[in-house]
């Protein structure tokens, strides 16, 4: 990104004009916006003042960045050029590493991104409760058809934003949080089947996982099996 375009994106943050939640929410920025702020709310914190960072490489249609050299993000555009949020998980790699191995597996030259994204703007998570049931709705009926009918369990569904681009069902047995089931979100639509399974075997739990399955506010609706 030229410093140009980086000052006038800018600009038009501090002066309100993007206050409108939907305006960039298709965009690479606002792709990456909706990854962060979805992020910080559900796996790990992102502290601080100002602005994040991110950078990386775009192939053709995929986008892959690191943000503040904490969060990895990757996105993907449509025809259109409209962007979606596939991953956002903490950072293993560099940009620069992840940039070299992306190109070994892909034959689009990379371009490179610089992406600055106010603080402010990703701790604006507002939760919608009309859009959390409808993908409730969605959500449980690919559980229930994923998981064996007499096996015990509670499952957890979350709260969300109208701009979440990911969904996280925790499944607890006598009160502990032993896998979390992440799927996919559109405009606050459930899409897809289970995407990703998160559990401790795999030591990729979110840092806030045991903080989050305690709150009461942070959940729709809790479903005993």
């Amino acid at each position: 990104m030229n410093n140009i375009f980086r000052i006038c994106l800018i600009c038009l943050l501090t002066s309100g004009l993007v206050g409108q939640e939907r305006d960039f929410s298709h965009t690479l920025w606002g792709g990456a916006r909706d990854a962060l702020r979805w992020y910080n709310t559900w796996v790990a914190s992102i502290d601080g003042a100002g602005s994040v960072i991110c950078g990386g490489s775009r192939f053709g249609a995929h986008a892959v960045m690191v943000c503040n050299s904490a969060v990895r993000i990757e996105l993907l555009a449509d025809d259109s050029d409209v962007f979606r949020v596939l991953l956002a998980v903490p950072a293993g790699s560099s940009a620069d590493e992840l940039s070299r191995h992306y190109s070994l597996v892909n034959a689009a030259k990379p371009v490179k991104l610089a992406l600055e994204i106010p603080v402010r703007e990703i701790k604006r998570y507002v939760t919608n409760r009309a859009i959390s049931q409808r993908a409730f709705e969605v959500a449980h009926q690919i559980v229930a058809s994923s998981w064996p009918a007499n096996a015990r369990a509670t499952f957890q569904y979350p709260m969300i934003a109208a701009s979440d681009p990911l969904y996280h069902v925790y499944r607890v047995v006598d009160g502990d949080v032993v896998g979390i089931f992440e799927l996919r979100v559109r405009d606050g639509i459930v899409e897809g089947d289970i995407y990703r399974i998160i559990d401790r075997e795999h030591d990729n739990m979110p840092l806030k996982y045991n903080d989050i399955a305690r709150r009461p506010s942070a959940w729709y609706r809790v479903v005993r099996k």
